[in-house]
Formats: structure tokens, sequence, C-alpha cells
């Protein structure tokens, strides 16, 4: 998509900047993302120009909390749709090389670094913690329906397995009743390896939940091997009694339900004519089911 030379010229005079290019930098599964280099340095624009998902302005709160600890600094965003279509945000650019082998070392900094974000709480209560979300829940029971029948079935019936593991582990559940940031999308991508440690962009997804939903979520996402399972438990500090074992391996079993619900979703949006821009490709995500369906079968097991 070619950004509107109107929004550039906004932005230019909200940063106080002259913009000498603006280039793609990449697209994630919900937005869009461009580089730009301007006078005053590098910064990404960020627009969320897709149907399934608009969270601009929930990451933009949660990152100026953030104010550049592990993260990078936003520094405007705007939904009034005065200069593109979609919403949009500005934050800093991060320089930093991608995750490309997974060294003991490596995971025991993934583990601090994460320990760090999960000390940020939320005490206003307003949204008590919960494993399965409403909206995995609508896709599983009722978007799913209109991938046919059998489908159907065989979707409810994962649900249902994973329902009744939380539903007898709730009595668990009532000492982790504080609601903590979590990333909620701690893939390797997602993390960029510095000089002085790690950072982690796209908080799109962060929210307020249960802390150890983003350990089961990088365990389960990254399918890292049992060995680096136990060492990164180990030096993040959880994982280490029978309780907290059956937690992480509900959590990676939810994730994997939560993808499967996520496919469903936009797969009929993209079939429907209602996913525009971002993620359209339909045998891609076919062939992503079957693998997280037969994934999670063997998680159940």
């Amino acid at each position: 998509m070619e950004v509107p030379k109107k929004l550039l010229t906004h932005i230019e005079l909200k940063l106080n900047c002259k913009i000498k290019s603006c280039k793609e930098l990449g697209s994630g599964a919900h937005n869009l993302n461009y580089l730009l280099e301007t006078d005053k340095g590098k910064f990404v624009l960020r627009i969320y120009a897709n149907l399934q998902f608009d969270n601009c302005e929930k990451e933009y709160a949660i990152l100026k909390k953030l104010d550049g600890q592990f993260a990078p600094k936003a520094l405007l965003s705007d939904t009034s749709k005065k200069f593109i279509e979609y919403n949009y945000m500005i934050q800093e650019f991060i320089e930093g090389q991608p995750i490309k082998e997974l060294s003991d070392d490596l995971l025991v900094k993934i583990a601090n670094l994460m320990k760090k974000v999960h000390t940020i709480t939320d005490e206003s209560k307003d949204r008590p913690p919960k494993i399965i979300s409403d909206w995995c829940k609508k896709n599983i029971l009722e978007t799913s329906k209109k991938r046919g029948e059998e489908f159907h079935i065989s979707a409810v019936g994962l649900y249902n397995q994973i329902k009744e593991k939380v539903d007898n582990i709730k009595p668990l559940l009532e000492k982790y009743q504080r609601t903590h940031l979590i990333h909620d999308d701690p893939v390797f991508e997602n993390f960029l390896v510095q000089n002085k440690g790690l950072v982690l962009i796209d908080w799109e997804l962060a929210t307020y939940n249960y802390f150890f939903l983003d350990l089961g979520t990088f365990i389960a996402e990254n399918h890292i091997t049992k060995e680096q399972e136990d060492k990164f438990l180990i030096a993040y500090g959880f994982g280490q009694t029978d309780e907290e074992r059956q937690i992480i391996q509900i959590s990676k079993a939810y994730r994997i339900l939560a993808i499967i619900s996520w496919l469903i979703e936009r797969i009929c949006l993209i079939k429907e004519g209602e996913q525009k821009h971002v993620g359209i490709d339909i045998e891609k995500y076919e062939t992503q089911m079957k693998k997280e369906i037969k994934y999670l079968k063997e998680l159940l097991k």
C-alpha cells in the first residue's frame, strides 16, 4: 500500500521533522510497517490495515506506559482517519538482530526479560484473568460452523477437551488472580538481540492476564524442544512443581487452540471479501490450520 502524501506531511508537522524516505519495513498479520528516515532519526509507521484486529489505541497505551523499557517508545497515535482510512501509530525504530539460533544463554535472557514484563500488574480489576477468551470461544463454537459440520464438530471437540482441563485446575488458579502484563505474542521474530540485551517488538496483542499464558505461548508457538522448555522454565522460576507443570501444559494447549480460532476467523473473512491488505493467503492458512490441529491433538494426548 502506498502511504498517502498528506499523511507523511502531517507526520512531519507532528514530529517536527523532515522525512527523507518512506520504505516498507514488513507486514505483520494485522498491520503494515514502514521505515521513516528523517532528519531527526528513524521511526516506524504502523498502519493497522485489517478488519480482524485493530489494537492501535491499546498498543499505544501500553508502549507509553513502558516508556522504552524493553520495548520501542511510542511517539504518537492517530485514530481520526483524517489522513488515511486506518488507525496508525509512530514509534521509534529499534536496531537489533532477530533470533537466529536459540542458545542456552539466550533462553535465560528471554526468561529474564519476560519475567520483567510480568512484574507490571493491573490493579484496576476491570478485567479478571481468564484462560479461554470469549473471542476464542465464539470462533470455535460459532464461526467454525461456516467451514462445515465435520470441521465444526472436530473443533468443538478440541475446545471441550481444553475447557474440561481448565475447569479441573480452577482451584489451582485461586493464587494467581492478579493480572500481569503479557506480550501475548512472544515468538522469535518479535525479539531483537542487541549488545545491551533483548528488546520485544509488536505489542499489539499485549494485555493483562495470567502471566503463565505468555510462557505457554513462547514454548508452544516457537516449538522449542523439551530440554529447552525445561531450561527456560527453570530460568523463569515457574513450572517446577506438578501443579505448575499442569498449568503450563494447559497454557500451551490453549495457545494452539487460540491460533486455530484466529485461523478460522481469518479464513472466513477472506472468503467473505472482508479482509484487506494484510495476510490474504488462504492456502497458507489452510496448511497452517492442519499443522496446528495435529499439534494440538499431540499436546492433548
